[in-house]
């Protein structure tokens, strides 16, 4: 979101909430019949999304969306009043829209703004399609669009001061794939292995005492101490404190992060007066939100993870009012990667091939 525009507006805002009282009760019933008609209508035009976004991108239009060139110029308008811009270096046109969740969408605010509402309460995709009034394939669409945009939502927060650490696991979902390494099977069949095996995508989570929360996936199978310092020791401050298990591997990484370790003993449920309790009970919460999703395939599961992270830091860093336009403004204004054509291509984060010891060649 850009912080100037964004100012601007908080400033005009506030211009306009100081004046609003010094009305008459008469004044402000007339003013509240025309706020109500602008209301409907502001949220049903064409261009309402658009314009948040050429508010809220306004100054960011810093280079070719297309090839990174700074070399562009003016070129037109769109239809609905957007400026157009042309890259000198490609030839290609772009406008602020470009690489944002609506790019090419005919959407008007009030239909985007349900949607975002059913991504912050987390709703089911079918759910979501019917409070939109969308197609469930549109929604299936505009939700990977929206979680792709949440992939830098946070990321400059570091874990500080005692941080509890561990990590749990997800089971290898192919879920959409063809050509299957392994036979088919239904939905909630355990793994061929017993424990934890290749089968299973491991996942790290760190919380710390300011209720700030990182959650990536570090591998499959038991982690790897190269692993869990590469992934998860950036968000760590030197220092900390770090309260985990008894798995050897976090000593490295304490050691790593110049971080003092308290390590519950196996069978144990606290030592030194520290537990786990925060931890486990995000791990709970976490499996029982996957749960209504009826299996989210591994191609997809960072993202998920992403979007529940963007979900836990509302809820507890902004006021519940203003969840949902949070979400909006810093999705709509954000940059995404991948386009709707994308989905079904992106890369597994881990060798899906391993726990079956076969290669590419035998699926070709």
């Amino acid at each position: 979101m850009n912080k100037t525009s964004h100012y601007a507006n908080e400033l005009d805002l506030n211009l306009l909430y100081q004046f609003l009282p010094t009305l008459c009760a008469d004044e402000i019933g007339r003013v509240h019949q025309y706020i109500e008609q602008l209301d409907q209508w502001a949220g049903t035009e064409p261009n309402s999304i658009h314009r948040i976004i050429h508010r809220e991108r306004a100054h960011q239009v810093e280079c070719c969306p297309r090839c990174g060139a700074i070399h562009f110029v003016k070129n037109g308008k769109t239809v609905i009043q957007r400026q157009k811009y042309l890259c000198r270096e490609c030839g290609r046109s772009f406008s602020d829209t470009t690489g944002t969740i609506i790019y090419h969408s005919r959407k008007n605010y009030t239909i985007w703004d349900q949607f975002i509402k059913g991504m912050e309460a987390g709703l089911v995709l079918r759910k979501q399609a019917i409070d939109s009034e969308i197609s469930v394939t549109t929604a299936f669409h505009w939700r990977h669009k929206v979680i792709d945009s949440l992939r830098d939502f946070n990321t400059g927060t570091y874990l500080s001061g005692e941080i509890e650490m561990d990590e749990t696991y997800f089971l290898l979902n192919m879920k959409g794939m063809k050509n299957l390494p392994r036979k088919p099977k239904k939905r909630g069949t355990r793994a061929e292995k017993r424990g934890v095996s290749d089968e299973q995508v491991s996942v790290a989570v760190a919380t710390d005492e300011f209720d700030q929360l990182q959650v990536k996936i570090v591998g499959q199978g038991n982690p790897t101490t190269e692993n869990m310092i590469r992934i998860m020791g950036g968000f760590v401050t030197l220092g900390s404190t770090l309260v985990t298990d008894s798995r050897s591997l976090y000593q490295e990484f304490a050691r790593k992060r110049e971080c003092p370790l308290i390590q519950i003993p196996s069978g144990f449920h606290t030592a030194e007066g520290h537990d786990l309790g925060t931890l486990n009970g995000i791990h709970s919460e976490m499996k029982s939100w996957f749960a209504k999703f009826r299996g989210v395939s591994t191609r997809h599961l960072q993202g998920y993870l992403d979007w529940f992270r963007t979900i836990k830091h509302m809820k507890y860093h902004i006021e519940a009012k203003e969840r949902e336009h949070h979400l909006l403004l810093f999705s709509v204004s954000d940059s995404i990667t991948s386009l709707e054509k994308d989905v079904f291509r992106r890369s597994f984060p881990i060798d899906i091939y391993k726990p079956y010891k076969i290669t590419n060649q035998y699926l070709s």
